[in-house]
């Protein structure tokens, strides 16, 4: 599966709190699904609010979720919680919403996802698109979910990431 995300850092702490990205919204993370997962350790994903709102709607879409939980940076006991979270011996890895390397992930998304996107447009769509049209592709997330956001000649669709992945 592809990975966009980072790692999340202790330094992300002071960052997050300093752009008044206070409200994190915890749940598991299942992109980290390769070859070096270690199955001793829980994967969670981070997504960061800077009002309340939109993280308590966040962490009603995932309730069912069995990591879904809400922390404010603001509150010593969530901070020293995730600060256990991200040590060393911890029983978690937790990764943040921020994507690692924007370049990457557009290159990636362009080259390896291109013919994917291809046949999801010929099954899915009535879209034609001749050769002097383009199809630009993002990501964006949504409540710790991926989507490929495809826009050709005023129209946009948005799909999720694993149904492209599973093509």
């Amino acid at each position: 599966m592809f990975n966009p995300f980072a790692r999340f850092e202790p330094g992300f702490i002071p960052g997050f709190r300093n752009l008044k990205k206070r409200y994190l919204v915890l749940q598991t993370f299942k992109r980290e699904n390769n070859l070096f997962k270690d199955p001793a350790k829980s994967y969670v994903i981070v997504t960061h609010y800077d009002n309340p709102g939109g993280a308590k709607e966040h962490l009603n879409a995932v309730k069912e979720d069995k990591f879904a939980q809400l922390m404010d940076l603001e509150n010593a006991i969530d901070r020293n919680r995730l600060l256990e979270m991200l040590s060393i011996n911890s029983a978690y890895i937790v990764y943040s919403i921020l994507d690692a390397n924007p370049k990457t992930t557009k290159n990636a998304i362009d080259k390896i996802f291109k013919y994917k996107i291809q046949k999801y447009i010929s099954n899915n769509t009535q879209w034609r698109i001749g050769r002097e049209q383009t199809v630009v592709p993002s990501l964006e997330t949504t409540f710790g979910e991926l989507f490929v956001i495809l826009k050709s000649s005023g129209q946009t669709i948005r799909v999720k990431l694993e149904e492209l992945e599973a093509l």
